[in-house]
Protein backbone atom coordinates (compact mmCIF):
# COMPACT_ATOMS: atom_id res chain seq x y z
CA UNK A 1 0.00 0.00 0.00
CA UNK A 2 3.08 2.43 0.76
CA UNK A 3 4.82 1.77 -2.38
CA UNK A 4 1.16 2.62 -4.25
CA UNK A 5 0.98 5.50 -2.21
CA UNK A 6 4.62 6.49 -3.17
CA UNK A 7 3.95 6.21 -7.01
CA UNK A 8 0.59 8.47 -6.58
CA UNK A 9 2.17 10.77 -4.78
CA UNK A 10 5.23 11.01 -7.43
CA UNK A 11 2.79 11.44 -10.42
CA UNK A 12 1.14 14.02 -8.91
CA UNK A 13 4.19 15.77 -8.05
CA UNK A 14 5.39 15.51 -12.16
CA UNK A 15 2.27 16.06 -12.74
CA UNK A 16 2.07 19.85 -10.95
CA UNK A 17 5.73 20.29 -12.74
CA UNK A 18 4.01 20.23 -16.18
CA UNK A 19 2.61 23.42 -17.63
CA UNK A 20 -0.80 23.53 -18.25
CA UNK A 21 -1.83 22.36 -21.71
CA UNK A 22 -2.60 25.72 -23.97
CA UNK A 23 -0.82 27.94 -21.75
CA UNK A 24 2.94 26.80 -22.36
CA UNK A 25 2.32 25.18 -25.36
CA UNK A 26 5.27 23.83 -27.22
CA UNK A 27 3.93 25.17 -30.48
CA UNK A 28 3.50 28.83 -28.74
CA UNK A 29 7.25 29.13 -28.35
CA UNK A 30 8.30 27.94 -31.55
CA UNK A 31 5.96 30.12 -33.27
CA UNK A 32 5.27 33.36 -33.24
CA UNK A 33 2.15 35.05 -33.03
CA UNK A 34 0.34 35.81 -36.21
CA UNK A 35 -0.40 39.90 -36.24
CA UNK A 36 -3.74 40.64 -35.18
CA UNK A 37 -6.30 42.13 -37.68
CA UNK A 38 -7.39 45.26 -36.17
CA UNK A 39 -9.68 46.84 -39.13
CA UNK A 40 -10.88 44.74 -42.65
CA UNK A 41 -14.10 45.78 -44.91
CA UNK A 42 -14.53 46.49 -48.71
CA UNK A 43 -12.52 48.88 -51.10
CA UNK A 44 -13.87 48.13 -54.26
CA UNK A 45 -17.26 45.65 -55.53
CA UNK A 46 -14.74 42.56 -55.20
CA UNK A 47 -12.17 43.77 -53.45
CA UNK A 48 -12.07 43.45 -49.97
CA UNK A 49 -8.75 44.88 -47.26
CA UNK A 50 -7.08 44.29 -44.30
CA UNK A 51 -4.84 45.76 -41.77
CA UNK A 52 -2.97 43.91 -39.12
CA UNK A 53 -1.23 45.46 -36.01
CA UNK A 54 1.95 45.67 -37.72
CA UNK A 55 0.80 48.31 -39.96
CA UNK A 56 0.30 46.16 -42.82
CA UNK A 57 -2.63 47.22 -45.44
CA UNK A 58 -3.53 44.84 -47.56
CA UNK A 59 -5.49 44.55 -50.75
CA UNK A 60 -7.39 41.39 -52.27
CA UNK A 61 -10.03 40.60 -55.17
CA UNK A 62 -10.39 41.49 -58.65
CA UNK A 63 -11.03 44.66 -60.55
CA UNK A 64 -11.19 48.63 -59.82
CA UNK A 65 -11.09 50.05 -56.24
CA UNK A 66 -13.93 52.00 -55.20
CA UNK A 67 -14.18 55.66 -56.23
CA UNK A 68 -13.48 58.22 -53.69
CA UNK A 69 -13.34 61.82 -53.06
CA UNK A 70 -10.97 64.35 -50.75
CA UNK A 71 -13.63 65.12 -48.38
CA UNK A 72 -16.18 63.91 -46.23
CA UNK A 73 -18.14 61.73 -46.45
CA UNK A 74 -16.42 60.28 -49.48
CA UNK A 75 -13.42 59.80 -48.35
CA UNK A 76 -10.99 56.11 -48.10
CA UNK A 77 -11.02 54.14 -45.05
CA UNK A 78 -7.22 54.62 -45.58
CA UNK A 79 -6.90 58.50 -45.63
CA UNK A 80 -4.63 59.88 -42.98
CA UNK A 81 -5.51 56.14 -41.80
CA UNK A 82 -2.48 56.39 -38.82
CA UNK A 83 -1.92 52.67 -38.33
CA UNK A 84 -0.95 51.88 -42.19
CA UNK A 85 2.64 51.81 -42.73
CA UNK A 86 3.27 49.47 -45.63
CA UNK A 87 0.20 48.33 -48.52
CA UNK A 88 0.28 45.25 -50.12
CA UNK A 89 -2.03 45.28 -53.21
CA UNK A 90 -2.36 41.43 -54.67
CA UNK A 91 -2.33 40.39 -57.93
CA UNK A 92 -5.96 40.93 -59.68
CA UNK A 93 -6.72 44.43 -58.94
CA UNK A 94 -6.57 46.32 -62.04
CA UNK A 95 -7.17 49.66 -60.93
CA UNK A 96 -6.23 52.44 -58.65
CA UNK A 97 -9.48 54.58 -58.75
CA UNK A 98 -9.41 58.38 -57.53
CA UNK A 99 -8.24 59.06 -54.30
CA UNK A 100 -7.68 55.66 -53.34
CA UNK A 101 -4.65 55.82 -51.08
CA UNK A 102 -4.77 59.73 -50.52
CA UNK A 103 -3.46 61.62 -47.50
CA UNK A 104 -2.00 57.96 -46.42
CA UNK A 105 0.73 58.22 -43.57
CA UNK A 106 2.44 54.70 -45.40
CA UNK A 107 6.24 54.76 -46.26
CA UNK A 108 5.98 51.64 -48.65
CA UNK A 109 3.80 50.24 -51.54
CA UNK A 110 3.63 47.31 -53.58
CA UNK A 111 1.51 47.49 -57.08
CA UNK A 112 1.23 44.28 -59.09
CA UNK A 113 1.87 43.90 -62.49
CA UNK A 114 -2.08 43.35 -63.15
CA UNK A 115 -3.01 46.84 -62.49
CA UNK A 116 -3.16 49.46 -65.96
CA UNK A 117 -4.37 52.43 -64.76
CA UNK A 118 -3.21 54.50 -61.67
CA UNK A 119 -6.35 57.22 -61.70
CA UNK A 120 -6.79 61.27 -60.38
CA UNK A 121 -5.12 61.81 -56.80
CA UNK A 122 -4.59 57.96 -56.19
CA UNK A 123 -1.50 58.79 -53.93
CA UNK A 124 -1.95 62.09 -53.91
CA UNK A 125 -0.40 63.88 -50.53
CA UNK A 126 1.49 60.62 -49.46
CA UNK A 127 3.82 62.22 -47.93
CA UNK A 128 5.89 59.42 -46.29
CA UNK A 129 6.68 57.93 -49.84
CA UNK A 130 10.08 57.96 -50.50
CA UNK A 131 10.02 55.54 -53.60
CA UNK A 132 7.48 53.72 -55.87
CA UNK A 133 8.17 51.08 -58.70
CA UNK A 134 5.30 51.66 -61.42
CA UNK A 135 4.97 48.17 -62.70
CA UNK A 136 5.13 47.29 -66.94
CA UNK A 137 1.21 47.04 -67.03
CA UNK A 138 0.27 50.48 -66.00
CA UNK A 139 -0.96 52.46 -68.99
CA UNK A 140 -2.12 55.83 -67.45
CA UNK A 141 -0.63 58.05 -64.77
CA UNK A 142 -3.74 60.30 -63.70
CA UNK A 143 -4.28 63.96 -62.57
CA UNK A 144 -2.17 64.45 -58.94
CA UNK A 145 -1.41 60.56 -59.29
CA UNK A 146 1.45 61.32 -56.82
CA UNK A 147 1.25 65.25 -56.28
CA UNK A 148 2.64 66.48 -53.11
CA UNK A 149 4.34 62.86 -52.25
CA UNK A 150 7.00 65.09 -50.92
CA UNK A 151 9.60 62.77 -49.67
CA UNK A 152 9.16 60.74 -52.98
CA UNK A 153 12.90 60.25 -54.42
CA UNK A 154 12.51 57.53 -57.10
CA UNK A 155 10.24 56.63 -58.98
CA UNK A 156 10.19 54.35 -61.78
CA UNK A 157 8.06 54.92 -65.02
CA UNK A 158 8.06 51.65 -67.24
CA UNK A 159 8.06 51.74 -70.47
CA UNK A 160 4.13 50.97 -70.73
CA UNK A 161 2.88 53.97 -69.83
CA UNK A 162 1.57 56.16 -72.24
CA UNK A 163 -0.33 59.11 -70.79
CA UNK A 164 1.27 61.34 -67.76
CA UNK A 165 -2.05 63.94 -67.20
CA UNK A 166 -1.53 67.35 -65.56
CA UNK A 167 -0.47 68.18 -62.19
CA UNK A 168 0.92 64.28 -62.18
CA UNK A 169 4.13 64.39 -60.18
CA UNK A 170 3.36 68.18 -58.75
CA UNK A 171 4.94 68.66 -55.38
CA UNK A 172 7.40 66.09 -55.45
CA UNK A 173 9.95 68.15 -53.58
CA UNK A 174 12.84 65.50 -53.24
CA UNK A 175 12.63 64.19 -57.02
CA UNK A 176 15.58 65.05 -58.54
CA UNK A 177 15.52 63.35 -61.21
CA UNK A 178 13.19 61.53 -63.83
CA UNK A 179 13.65 59.47 -67.42
CA UNK A 180 9.99 59.40 -69.61
CA UNK A 181 9.82 56.27 -71.65
CA UNK A 182 9.68 56.30 -75.08
CA UNK A 183 6.20 54.65 -74.47
CA UNK A 184 4.43 58.23 -73.05
CA UNK A 185 2.68 59.81 -76.11
CA UNK A 186 1.75 62.94 -74.20
CA UNK A 187 3.03 64.33 -71.18
CA UNK A 188 -0.14 67.33 -69.78
CA UNK A 189 0.64 70.77 -68.12
CA UNK A 190 2.93 70.70 -64.92
CA UNK A 191 3.31 66.95 -64.75
CA UNK A 192 6.35 67.93 -63.02
CA UNK A 193 5.67 71.29 -61.92
CA UNK A 194 7.20 72.31 -58.57
CA UNK A 195 9.30 69.55 -57.98
CA UNK A 196 12.56 71.76 -56.47
CA UNK A 197 14.80 69.49 -56.37
CA UNK A 198 14.63 68.13 -59.81
CA UNK A 199 17.47 68.77 -62.22
CA UNK A 200 17.22 66.75 -65.03
CA UNK A 201 14.51 65.12 -66.76
CA UNK A 202 15.38 62.52 -69.94
CA UNK A 203 12.24 62.29 -72.63
CA UNK A 204 12.54 59.19 -74.84
CA UNK A 205 10.24 59.73 -77.17
CA UNK A 206 11.07 61.71 -79.73
CA UNK A 207 7.48 62.56 -81.01
CA UNK A 208 6.06 63.13 -77.29
CA UNK A 209 3.44 65.29 -77.20
CA UNK A 210 4.51 68.08 -74.46
CA UNK A 211 2.32 70.21 -73.00
CA UNK A 212 4.12 74.11 -74.10
CA UNK A 213 2.85 76.15 -71.32
CA UNK A 214 5.18 74.24 -68.92
CA UNK A 215 5.38 70.37 -67.78
CA UNK A 216 8.25 71.46 -65.47
CA UNK A 217 9.33 74.05 -62.71
CA UNK A 218 10.99 74.30 -59.94
CA UNK A 219 8.95 77.40 -58.55
CA UNK A 220 5.88 78.85 -59.67
CA UNK A 221 6.48 82.54 -60.19
CA UNK A 222 4.16 85.17 -60.96
CA UNK A 223 1.05 85.04 -63.73
CA UNK A 224 1.68 81.45 -63.91
CA UNK A 225 5.35 81.89 -65.43
CA UNK A 226 7.87 79.58 -63.80
CA UNK A 227 11.32 79.15 -63.14
CA UNK A 228 13.38 75.67 -63.61
CA UNK A 229 17.41 75.64 -63.90
CA UNK A 230 17.69 71.86 -64.80
CA UNK A 231 18.60 70.07 -68.01
CA UNK A 232 16.02 68.65 -70.50
CA UNK A 233 17.69 65.78 -72.25
CA UNK A 234 16.24 64.23 -75.70
CA UNK A 235 17.03 63.76 -79.21
CA UNK A 236 18.41 65.91 -81.41
CA UNK A 237 15.17 67.57 -83.50
CA UNK A 238 12.33 66.09 -81.29
CA UNK A 239 9.68 67.69 -79.39
CA UNK A 240 12.05 67.85 -76.08
CA UNK A 241 14.65 70.34 -77.92
CA UNK A 242 11.99 72.32 -79.33
CA UNK A 243 10.40 72.57 -75.83
CA UNK A 244 13.56 73.16 -74.04
CA UNK A 245 14.40 76.17 -77.24
CA UNK A 246 10.84 77.40 -76.32
CA UNK A 247 11.22 78.02 -72.33
CA UNK A 248 15.12 78.79 -72.36
CA UNK A 249 15.70 75.90 -70.95
CA UNK A 250 19.33 73.78 -71.39
CA UNK A 251 19.24 70.85 -73.47
CA UNK A 252 21.27 67.98 -73.36
CA UNK A 253 20.92 65.65 -77.10
CA UNK A 254 21.20 62.29 -76.15
CA UNK A 255 24.27 60.41 -77.20
CA UNK A 256 26.21 63.05 -77.71
CA UNK A 257 29.13 64.14 -74.80
CA UNK A 258 28.41 66.38 -72.27
CA UNK A 259 29.44 70.28 -72.37
CA UNK A 260 28.78 70.98 -69.13
CA UNK A 261 31.80 71.01 -66.80
CA UNK A 262 32.01 68.12 -64.22
CA UNK A 263 29.70 66.05 -65.94
CA UNK A 264 32.19 63.24 -66.70
CA UNK A 265 30.00 59.98 -68.10
CA UNK A 266 27.98 62.92 -69.99
CA UNK A 267 24.51 61.83 -68.28
CA UNK A 268 23.28 65.35 -67.51
CA UNK A 269 23.88 64.93 -63.94
CA UNK A 270 26.47 65.62 -61.58
CA UNK A 271 27.01 62.91 -59.18
CA UNK A 272 29.40 60.76 -57.06
CA UNK A 273 30.19 58.64 -60.45
CA UNK A 274 31.80 61.89 -61.63
CA UNK A 275 34.09 61.81 -59.23
CA UNK A 276 35.12 58.34 -59.47
CA UNK A 277 35.79 58.44 -62.83
CA UNK A 278 38.00 61.81 -62.00
CA UNK A 279 39.66 59.87 -59.63
CA UNK A 280 40.21 56.85 -61.71
CA UNK A 281 41.58 58.93 -64.47
CA UNK A 282 43.89 60.41 -61.92
CA UNK A 283 45.24 56.85 -61.22
CA UNK A 284 45.53 56.14 -65.11
CA UNK A 285 47.80 59.42 -65.40
CA UNK A 286 49.73 58.77 -62.52
CA UNK A 287 50.32 55.24 -63.90
CA UNK A 288 51.22 56.28 -67.48
CA UNK A 289 48.22 54.61 -68.75
CA UNK A 290 46.65 57.39 -70.18
CA UNK A 291 47.68 60.38 -72.12
CA UNK A 292 46.09 63.03 -74.63
CA UNK A 293 43.75 65.82 -73.61
CA UNK A 294 41.81 65.25 -70.39
CA UNK A 295 40.93 68.94 -69.82
CA UNK A 296 36.92 67.23 -68.94
CA UNK A 297 38.67 65.52 -65.57
CA UNK A 298 40.55 69.01 -64.80
CA UNK A 299 37.62 70.59 -62.60
CA UNK A 300 39.37 73.31 -60.69
CA UNK A 301 41.10 74.41 -63.69
CA UNK A 302 44.68 74.44 -62.44
CA UNK A 303 45.60 72.24 -65.34
CA UNK A 304 46.34 69.01 -63.13
CA UNK A 305 44.18 65.94 -62.96
CA UNK A 306 44.44 64.97 -59.43
CA UNK A 307 42.03 63.91 -56.33
CA UNK A 308 40.89 67.43 -55.78
CA UNK A 309 39.03 67.63 -58.73
CA UNK A 310 36.99 64.48 -57.46
CA UNK A 311 36.74 66.03 -53.63
CA UNK A 312 35.14 69.19 -55.43
CA UNK A 313 33.02 67.23 -57.33
CA UNK A 314 31.68 65.33 -53.87
CA UNK A 315 31.57 68.48 -52.11
CA UNK A 316 29.61 69.59 -54.58
CA UNK A 317 27.20 67.19 -54.73
CA UNK A 318 26.34 67.56 -51.12
CA UNK A 319 26.01 71.01 -51.55
CA UNK A 320 23.17 70.54 -54.29
CA UNK A 321 21.39 67.98 -52.55
CA UNK A 322 20.51 71.17 -50.34
CA UNK A 323 20.55 73.60 -52.79
CA UNK A 324 19.72 71.97 -55.87
CA UNK A 325 19.99 75.30 -58.37
CA UNK A 326 23.74 75.62 -57.64
CA UNK A 327 25.57 75.65 -60.40
CA UNK A 328 29.29 73.99 -60.29
CA UNK A 329 30.61 77.27 -61.20
CA UNK A 330 29.17 79.57 -58.44
CA UNK A 331 30.51 76.74 -56.34
CA UNK A 332 33.91 76.72 -57.63
CA UNK A 333 34.14 80.52 -57.60
CA UNK A 334 33.10 80.63 -53.65
CA UNK A 335 35.50 77.60 -52.57
CA UNK A 336 38.55 78.77 -54.70
CA UNK A 337 41.79 78.99 -52.62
Amino acid sequence: MKNIISALLALCIVGGSLPAAGKYAPDSIIIAKAADIVESGKCGENITYTIDSNGLLTLSGKGATYEYGNTAPYESPFCENQKIKKVIIESGITRINSCTFQAGYFSSVIIPNTVTIIDDCAFDCCENLTSVNIPDSVTTIGKNAFSDCTSLKSVTIPNSVEYIYRYAFEGCESLSSVTVPASVKSIDLYAFGECKALISITILNPNCVIDDRNIVCQKYGEEGSSTYNGVIRGYRGSTAEAYANKHNYTFEAIGEASSKPGDINGDGVISSVDASKVLIKFAELSSGAASGNVDKYDVDGNKVVNAVDASLLLAYCAEIAITPTLTLETFLKANKK
